[in-house]
């Protein structure tokens, strides 16, 4: 293993190049590729905002463009799409605007509307990732540890995937990463700052995608219990709470302008900085057909189930179209609460083992109509059937490349997780530091078990930084135990300390 500081930096240069050098590659394989979540909403306001005309979109303008994707299955450029003359601008309030401001700024810099500058952008700042995740490995574990789960960043592909694509998730994984390291460096060294530092990268998140809103308090919980000592609980339990109140007013201070910004449009207050949460908590009932809230799994549903008592064609996503869903979400939670409470505890395997896409997923053909497309792919589910009817080697002979790319989600799948148990063994006299390490995946599965929506693999992604970091104190585990002590290198051992 490296011995020296000038072989361990070298060794970092190489893992983020790696790391660069995947990512820019799933851009070049994937440059063509129809959108994947609300990339026409973030390109559209991105264009209004580097415009100076703030955070509104031009509804007709994007049904054009949208209705261009779908009908020749490829990512449309704003460049390639003029806007009419005479636009009509509404706000924007679907998500908070730091995924756009990033496109704006990547607008304004190009001179163009291409989405190419922000994607290669977010792939420069995901590869820092491996540093990042190499400095808080040294610190709580060991260099070797961190050179390890270094290179395991790198190379796993759902999170590299996701830093391409043009998305309100594409640098979560990044922003919590930092975060999570500054606040270990906070717990080991009991310093104010590097918690606040935490918070502030927390805040800064939440402007791409919301769901880390509350992530301090559940540091303040993994706190508790690192420092808790039976002689001074009084003092651990004081200092806790001074802590995460801290954090969370840091986080608080960041946000509010959103929240008072989206009450300014909607009259509505939404202090989880999300207009649109019952009607995706009624939706995701629908995935259990025994579900008492008669939900289906679908959205298209819900929006004309929305129309339908309203009696007008309401807007998709607007507080209007939200409020249709809440009594109905209180209803069944509290008339049904053991239905509920089962239906969380199945979606507990789920938010432990998701899927999301590896960037070298089988492409249809240019310019084939993407619901053509759709019907034509290859699934695991067509898989899955394949084996139940005997069919299953035919079926792998037939689309060999599906059979390897579903092959290989599988692994990236599974194998964290049991990786991660193993770590978790490996670390089982030293417990504490797997409380800090798991806070992300655990926060993280507690959100979408009670707000399931569908597409969770890229918003639960950042749970696996937990399982890239326990499964790299596993691998160092059986490096360890397959290579024999050599007792005249006490100082070559004590430099990976």
């Amino acid at each position: 293993m490296l011995k020296s500081n000038r072989s361990i930096t070298i060794f970092l240069c190489i893992v983020y190049f790696i790391a660069l050098f995947i990512r820019v590659g799933i851009i070049y394989y994937t440059r063509n590729s129809p959108e994947i979540g609300l990339t026409y909403q973030i390109g559209e306001a991105a264009r209004n905002l580097s415009a100076g005309r703030g955070y509104v979109v031009d509804d007709e303008y994007l049904a054009t463009i949208i209705d261009r994707m779908y009908k020749t299955n490829r990512l449309v450029e704003m460049e390639d799409v003029p806007p009419p003359d005479k636009e009509n601008f509404t706000p924007y309030y679907g998500l908070p605007p730091g995924t756009s401001s990033l496109v704006a700024l990547t607008f304004s810099l190009s001179g163009e509307y291409r989405y190419i500058y922000t994607r290669i952008l977010q792939a420069i700042l995901d590869s820092f990732g491996c540093l990042i995740i190499f400095l808080l490995c040294r610190q709580l574990f060991s260099k070797r540890v961190g050179l390890i789960a270094s290179f395991t960043y790198a190379v796993f592909l759902p999170i590299a995937t996701l830093s391409t694509f043009v998305i309100h998730d594409a640098l979560m994984p990044f922003f919590i990463l930092v975060s999570l390291y500054f606040f270990i460096k906070g717990v080991l060294h009991d310093k104010l700052v590097f918690y606040l530092l935490s918070s502030l990268f927390i805040g800064v998140s939440c402007y791409f995608q919301p769901t880390a809103l509350f992530l301090p308090c559940l540091y303040g919980l993994a706190l508790l219990i690192y420092k808790l000592r039976k002689r001074e609980i009084g003092h651990q339990l004081a200092n806790t709470i001074k802590i995460t109140a801290a954090m969370m007013l840091v986080v608080m201070v960041m946000t509010v302008p959103w929240i008072v910004r989206n009450y300014y449009v909607t009259g509505v207050l939404s202090p989880n900085m999300r207009v649109g949460t019952w009607a995706g908590i009624w939706v995701g009932f629908g995935e259990f057909q025994d579900n008492p809230a008669g939900a289906i799994f679908n959205e298209a549903y819900a929006w004309e189930l929305a129309k339908k008592e309203l009696g007008y064609d309401v807007k998709f996503g607007t507080p209007e179209y939200d409020l249709v869903f809440k009594d109905k979400v209180i209803t069944t939670i509290t008339e049904h609460p053991l239905w509920w409470l089962k239906a969380l505890l199945l979606r507990l395997p789920r938010t432990l083992f998701y899927y999301n896409g590896l960037g070298i997923q089988p492409l249809c053909p240019d310019y084939q109509n993407w619901y053509e497309c759709e019907g034509r792919q290859v699934t695991w589910a067509n898989f899955l059937s394949a084996w139940g009817n005997g069919t299953f080697l035919q079926t792998v002979i037939s689309y060999p490349y599906q059979a390897f790319y579903w092959s290989l989600a599988a692994v990236f799948v599974v194998f964290p997780v049991l990786f991660s148990v193993g770590g978790i063994w490996v670390l089982r006299k030293d417990w504490r530091k797997v409380v800090l390490i798991i806070t992300p995946v655990v926060y993280l599965s507690a959100v979408h078990i009670v707000c399931f929506v569908s597409g969770v693999g890229k918003s639960l992604l950042p749970g696996s930084l937990a399982y890239i970091i326990l499964s790299a104190v596993f691998i160092d585990h059986l490096f360890n135990r397959g290579k024999p002590v050599d007792n005249d290198k006490p100082a070559a051992l004590a430099n990976l300390q």
